[in-house]
């Protein structure tokens, strides 16, 4: 799957898309490394619209990552430099 399909597909999940089932929005934020919040992000749009002016990450830039909650069930969605990662948690 090229970069681009990945970057479009991180986008309808972090957009919340409905067919998703994901549940609710909790935060967005950017991430380092360990995975630990370094930057708050207002919204799903504006993780969107971080992407779309900075790019999807590199390996020296921190992930960008959204988490939804369904009953107690946390969904984090994560757009790093190589992957889409989607960890589901209770």
């Amino acid at each position: 799957v090229s970069s681009d399909d990945q970057v479009a597909a991180w986008k309808e999940y972090a957009a919340g898309d409905s067919t998703l089932s994901l549940g609710e929005f909790r935060k967005a934020y950017l991430a380092d490394a360990s995975g630990a919040e370094v930057e708050a992000l207002a919204s799903q749009t504006a993780a969107i619209e971080y992407v779309n002016a900075n790019g999807r990450p590199t390996a020296f830039d921190n992930d960008v990552v959204l988490e939804y909650a369904k009953g107690d069930t946390n969904i984090l969605i994560t757009l790093d430099a190589q992957f889409v990662i989607i960890d589901i948690y209770k």
